[in-house]
């Protein structure tokens, strides 16, 4: 093999996608398999070598079959996920449309990057490098597949690895063969190669040469082009009734995709009773107390919509401590067994002690820690009560339990506000949680569309104002069942509708909400008075 002709390697499984939905690997896309249509377009690209697909030796022949005439070299090898694989997959759940931005520094290329095999097969080949690419993306370019390898032969001396920006779907990754080779015994992941590193801080690879450098329209479409989910394999599908499924371009693609509304929520956020432990604190506590939320209720309406889309993630948050809702467990339960793709649940840490075997054990993929104010002293100051190390025993309690059951979720997520009071805090909390369980959020202070006293330090929001990106990916579910748009409306100042007339979906696409959005897409904010001034419709 010419050595600088660089290998496209692809992993097919016919029973399951990467990260855990059915796989749609053989379902029509515009009159053939989607991974034959995948596959057409990776064997357009002129600069690669040879394409394989590798799977369990069981799949072998359905794979060759399907296809027949292309040149690709299907490989049988027996092989399991690595014991962290889940971690990777609830890493991910939440950021599935960013080619980055997933907890514990996942990306999008870490879906289907298997070290151990990568590493096999490198070696079988006798590669200098090779590139991934998803069997779900049957949109792929191949004009930018070939413009990574001419980059990365460029700048192999320096640079060893190649990616792009794009969302997930429309571009592959490079990784030199040496770095492959010492993933299986580092356990390192693609995100951990381009993301951030207290102990080995570095600028930041999207300014390097090992970045392929594409339109900034593309890079913010904010859609996902794999087609492994009911919901992005509906809307690839109709980009191909508009679009040549052999020609298209990436901006042709990534231009029209933007123009389609999504009509299933992506995240429902849902708050089991209202409350905090603390006296006051940065986040709002509602002028009326609701809940605790109905179970059947909201149960039976989550059941509904998963039977429309199987990458629906819940978010149980709210205002108030969810561990005190009388029938906390049955409702976790209740959402993953209704088809909840992806469970996350914040947590004060205030939380009886005995509630530690209870949340490690439990079917949820994150829990996200509100420590808030991350010092004894001053959060005693802020929050009113003096709990700050009953939060930080729990949280280690929490900790040493999930590491000794050696479990990979749920992943933790601690969590602080930035404010001035506590800004001087930020780099010794993130860095050192990094450190200790692999990822930290700091949030910027809201003040909840001017309910509340402003005590941000700065505004993130950009200069111009855009419509908000809340209102269409998210639907908030309040402990009294009443839907909001957006979860700045801690008050139900605009209540879309109730769980108790309407399901998810008649919520969701119905007239107040229908109504916001349009609203919002042309630049008229005025309809909704929290809208006018909400400085948070940069957040998705």
């Amino acid at each position: 093999m010419n050595e600088t002709k660089i290998p496209i390697i692809i992993w097919a499984d016919l029973q399951t996608a990467p990260l855990g939905q059915p796989s749609k690997l053989l379902a029509d896309f515009a009159g053939q398999p989607l991974l034959r249509q995948t596959m057409q377009r990776v064997c357009q690209s002129q600069k690669s070598g040879k394409k394989i697909v590798f799977c369990l030796p069981d799949q072998q022949g359905k794979i060759k079959s399907i296809l027949t005439d292309l040149p690709v070299e299907v490989l049988g090898i027996q092989f399991d996920l690595p014991g962290w694989w889940p971690g990777i997959q609830s890493a991910r759940k939440w950021a599935m449309d960013c080619w980055r931005g997933g907890l514990l520094g996942t990306c999008a290329f870490d879906e289907d990057l298997i070290p151990h095999v990568l590493a096999e097969l490198v070696r079988r080949l006798d590669a200098p490098a090779v590139m991934t690419v998803p069997a779900h993306a049957a949109w792929i370019d191949p004009k930018i597949l070939d413009r990574q390898i001419d980059q990365y032969l460029e700048n192999q001396e320096t640079m060893k690895i190649n990616f792009s920006q794009a969302p997930p779907g429309l571009s592959g990754l490079i990784l030199e063969r040496n770095l492959i080779e010492n993933l299986p015994r580092t356990t390192k992941i693609a995100g951990s190669i381009i993301g951030y590193h207290p102990d080995n801080p570095q600028m930041d690879l999207i300014s390097k040469p090992c970045n392929l450098p594409i339109d900034s329209s593309i890079i913010q479409t904010g859609l996902r082009f794999t087609c492994d989910t009911q919901r992005s394999l509906t809307l690839c599908r109709l980009l191909a009734t508009k679009l040549n499924p052999q020609s298209a371009s990436i901006m042709e693609v990534a231009e029209l995709a933007r123009t389609i509304f999504t009509p299933y929520p992506k995240e429902i956020e849902i708050e089991f009773i209202t409350g905090w432990p603390w006296e006051k604190g940065y986040r709002p506590t509602p002028q009326i107390s609701r809940g605790p939320i109905d179970p059947e209720k909201i149960i039976s309406r989550v059941a509904e919509l998963t039977k429309e889309c199987d990458d629906l993630v819940i978010h149980i948050g709210g205002f108030g401590e969810p561990t005190r809702h009388p029938q906390f467990e049955e409702l976790i339960h209740g959402f993953k067994q209704s088809g909840a793709w992806g469970i996350g649940l914040q947590t004060t840490g205030l939380f009886d002690p005995a509630m530690t075997e209870t949340l490690a054990e439990l079917p949820i993929d994150i829990l996200y820690l509100l420590i808030d104010v991350p010092h004894r002293e001053l959060y005693q100051k802020i929050m009113g009560v003096d709990c700050f190390e009953k939060v930080t025993e729990n949280i280690n309690r929490l900790i040493h339990t999930i590491q000794t059951q050696n479990h990979p979720i749920p992943l933790l997520v601690p969590a602080m506000i930035k404010t001035c009071d506590t800004m001087e805090l930020m780099d010794e909390f993130f860095d050192g949680w990094i450190k200790k369980v692999g990822w930290a959020v700091i949030e910027g202070f809201s003040d909840y569309a001017g309910q509340l006293a402003d005590l941000s330090v700065t505004s993130m929001a950009g200069p111009k104002r855009k419509p908000c990106r809340q209102i269409t990916g998210r639907l908030t579910i309040l402990a009294d069942g009443t839907a909001v748009i957006c979860n700045q409306d801690f008050n139900r100042t605009l209540p879309a509708g109730s769980i108790h007339q309407q399901s998810l979906l008649e919520i969701w696409q119905g007239a107040i909400a229908s109504n916001l959005r349009s609203a919002h897409a042309t630049g008229n904010f005025s309809p909704n008075t929290l809208c006018q001034n909400c400085r948070q419709w940069h957040r998705a």
